[in-house]
């Protein structure tokens, strides 16, 4: 079976390390949860333009409420099919084992060829990805070893079905017989009841939900059944014995696990979308040049805020032609670390194949994402947190390459003004000839002017209350007034207040003090 989520064999990664810088383990977490195995699938980024593009037009794909509405009853079915098998294999009767084993068995035919019967209808399908799987099921579906599968499983069934038995209950006593001279009034019951059918019935494949263990009495019941018509009965054990090892073919159960991962994130995005909350297919930058974000957001927060019915600020980000490093500014509590926090989201969800959280968007697949976020948590090394910050950082620029991005949100915010200054400006330096695009949250304004690659943005406050921030980052030159207007009135600093403060304190009219 081709793989609808690679183009060539993948290292599955663990959780990259700037997963809890951007809270995507947050967006796993809710994306896949109680689905563990689809976790690793989330953390490792394709490398390629090509990959990224085979996969959203998969997605594209499945978008179509048809093809969507088939795959999920095909993973629900096949969901419950292995969970029956796996009940089957641990149940105490092996007569009930076997019946579960042949109702499950009967449930997958009839969901592969509704499979591809429904994918095959139209010519829906535009992508290579899901081209391939209906090719493939095609033939698996035609194939010899399919087809006797079929024939065995429905002869098996039709056997047992022929199967009629009596019951004599008295008392404690549970009479098992045959029950051949009894009258069959089943078909008389459905002509009677035939002129009352309005509509023909479609029969679909459905759930199953597997029935309770036997009880003693219906497993010694259902042995005694099996006594008076062994030749079923032996039928279905050797039926079993061929088939349990090979039950559900590879291609198909590879399949099963792969659409699972367009799904389940499809689920999510349909739970942010009725907040009017847009995702795009990012257009990919081959060719380098420019990368945006057009009213991007931050899923985990998105995905907290629709709990309580409010959805966040959406923000613009752009590099345009040779700029490579956008420094942010502002009041603190202005949304910087959130903006920060969104670009490497769309990134990372981009290089998956996946919808971005934004209304367009252009990217680069970027080869590494590379954050370093204050944690506020001691450093545990014995030479402190600026030492701890310079190592991280230093791994971070040995690596970094002309197509990373690099991410830092308030570096060296440990240490004095000066010092900051310092090695924030190797470090910007460094960045800058290494090519990488960075953003760079920072209180260090001089840094917002660095070089002619660099884009200064800034959190902005409402012009007539600058201690109200909207949330908003805007392209502009670096300002400290609002920031330094809010620290005074937070302090009590204010021009008016200081006024105020010497007049009550010399006991003269403030205003005739000369201040």
């Amino acid at each position: 079976m081709p793989s609808i989520l690679f183009l060539d064999r993948e290292t599955i990664s663990d959780e990259p390390g700037f997963f809890r810088d951007l809270n995507l383990d947050q967006v796993a977490n809710r994306v896949f949860a109680g689905m563990d195995e689809w976790k690793p699938l989330f953390y490792t980024a394709l490398t390629t333009p090509e990959a990224v593009m085979q996969r959203q037009r998969v997605m594209r794909d499945i978008e179509h409420a048809d093809v969507q509405a088939t795959l999920q009853e095909f993973t629900t079915v096949m969901r419950d099919i292995e969970s029956l098998r796996h009940r089957a294999e641990t149940t105490y009767y092996p007569l009930q084992r076997h019946l579960w084993f042949l109702e499950a068995a009967h449930t997958y035919c009839q969901m592969v060829e509704r499979l591809v019967v429904e994918l095959a209808d139209g010519g829906r399908l535009e992508s290579d990805g899901l081209r391939a799987v209906l090719h493939y099921a095609l033939e698996y579906v035609a194939s010899d070893g399919f087809r006797n599968f079929v024939r065995e499983t429905a002869t098996r069934r039709e056997e047992l079905g022929a199967i009629r038995y009596g019951l004599h209950i008295r008392g404690n006593m549970v009479t098992v017989s045959s029950d051949e001279d009894t009258a069959d009034y089943r078909r008389d019951i459905e002509e009677t009841f035939d002129r009352f059918r309005q509509q023909t019935v479609v029969h679909k494949a459905k759930a199953l939900s597997a029935p309770p263990d036997m009880n003693h009495v219906e497993a010694q019941i259902l042995e005694r059944v099996a006594r008076l018509n062994p030749d079923p009965f032996k039928n279905l054990a050797a039926y079993v014995e061929k088939y349990h090892e090979r039950f559900v073919d590879q291609g198909i159960a590879q399949f099963h696990f792969e659409v699972q991962f367009f799904l389940k994130y499809w689920e999510f995005m349909q739970s942010l979308t009725p907040n009017r909350l847009a995702f795009c297919y990012p257009e990919i930058a081959t060719d380098g040049g420019a990368i945006y974000v057009y009213n991007g957001f931050d899923m985990a927060l998105a995905d907290k805020l629709s709990q309580v019915g409010r959805v966040p600020i959406g923000n613009d980000f752009a590099l345009r032609d040779l700029e490579r490093m956008a420094v942010v500014t502002g009041p603190n509590q202005g949304g910087k670390s959130t903006f920060a926090r969104m670009v490497g989201q769309v990134h990372h969800i981009a290089r998956l194949g996946l919808p971005v959280p934004a209304r367009s968007a252009r990217l680069l697949v970027c080869d590494h994402i590379f954050t370093h976020f204050e944690s506020g948590e001691p450093s545990p090394h014995v030479d402190g947190k600026l030492a701890d910050d310079l190592r991280r950082i230093r791994a971070i620029l040995d690596e970094a390459t002309s197509q990373s991005l690099v991410i830092l949100n308030e570096i060296f915010s440990s240490t004095t003004l000066k010092d900051a200054k310092f090695l924030g400006e190797q470090i910007l330096a460094r960045i800058a000839a290494k090519g990488a695009r960075a953003v760079v949250v920072t209180f260090i304004q001089e840094w917002a002017v660095f070089n002619e690659k660099t884009v200064s943005l800034v959190s902005e406050v409402l012009p007539d209350n600058p201690s109200r921030r909207t949330l908003k980052i805007l392209r502009k030159p670096a300002s400290g007034r609002s920031y330094a207007m809010v620290l005074a009135q937070q302090h009590g600093l204010t021009y008016q207040e200081i006024k105020e403060r010497i007049g009550n304190a010399s006991g003269l009219d403030a205003s005739r003090t000369g201040v």
